[in-house]
């Protein structure tokens, strides 16, 4: 896998534990297809969500918080970094992101947050996710779904109570709606995800599986209702260089500009996935 390559390559001395989260209904044994690095070991966990809501947003939300769990009942690691399948490692960043989690012990996430790498300026109130997290403080609603049948949410009882709490908590943590770190990459610290545990956010993955909420969203709100704060670290010389759909600059210019993760390598109006890919496998070719 080149994701796991360019991660090895970039990061050779680091021991390195890669979760998989597999959201096929069968298994497929990822790990035994990736050659790692002798210091990388690769988990696989499957999506509990079976097939259940949509995988763009409250199924793999679901996962997230799955494979959230599992690292912090089994791993001790002082922080992960999140990555989609479509990101790539073009430079080491465990140094970078280590030094950010120090300097700010209140930051509990790190990415791409109030702006992008290309200084682009992001409005939580206006974004639609805070329209549907008011919704979903709410005390009763009713929402649409893929059947003809709607979903009544009754915010005192089962796992609208779960997702209420959670909303709630983070707002009185001083969340804001439609706050979120952007998905594709970021790192979380690892006692954030402890916390949220403690406090039994995690004990169920599968209350977000019918929300309209992506997996970027929940986990931001997560770790505000933990107690810690989201934060950038995306200005040249920092690792997150990501958008939703492309390269946010030039392949060579990302290098030159130092970052260190990039996401999308999907949907670019410039190169297609296979030559991004092909680029910056060369590049490591020749650091060898």
């Amino acid at each position: 896998m080149d994701l796991i390559d360019s991660l090895c390559h970039h990061e050779p001395n680091l021991k390195t534990l890669v979760l998989l989260i597999d959201d096929s209904l069968r298994p497929r044994h990822l790990a035994a297809a990736c050659r790692p690095s002798p210091l990388c070991t690769i988990h696989e966990l499957s999506n509990p969500r079976r097939g259940q809501g949509s995988g763009w947003a409250g199924g793999l939300a679901t996962g997230v918080t799955h494979g959230m769990r599992w690292i912090a009942e089994q791993t001790r690691a002082p922080f992960v970094v999140r990555l989609d399948t479509d990101a790539l490692v073009i430079g080491p960043f465990v140094g970078s992101v280590s030094a950010a989690f120090q300097r700010m012990p209140n930051v509990g996430m790190l990415g791409s947050y109030t702006r992008t790498c290309q200084r682009a300026r992001r409005a939580p109130a206006n974004h639609p996710i805070a329209k549907i997290q008011e919704k979903l403080l709410r005390p009763f609603a009713i929402w649409k779904t893929r059947s003809p049948r709607r979903s009544l949410q009754i915010s005192a009882i089962g796992r609208w109570r779960k997702i209420n709490q959670a909303l709630s908590m983070a707002v009185a943590q001083g969340y804001q709606l439609g706050d979120f770190v952007h998905g594709g990459a970021y790192a979380v610290r690892s006692s954030a995800i402890e916390s949220a545990m403690r406090l039994g956010l995690l004990d169920d993955p599968l209350a977000w599986v019918n929300t309209q909420m992506s997996e970027d969203v929940v986990v931001s709100i997560l770790i505000s209702a933990a107690g810690y704060r989201l934060a950038d670290l995306v200005d040249d010389g920092h690792p997150f260089a990501v958008q939703a759909v492309g390269l946010p600059d030039d392949p060579q210019k990302l290098i030159d500009r130092g970052f260190a993760i990039i996401h999308s390598l999907k949907g670019d109006t410039r190169l297609c996935e296979s030559e991004i890919r092909e680029f910056f496998a060369a590049k490591r070719n020749t650091e060898l």
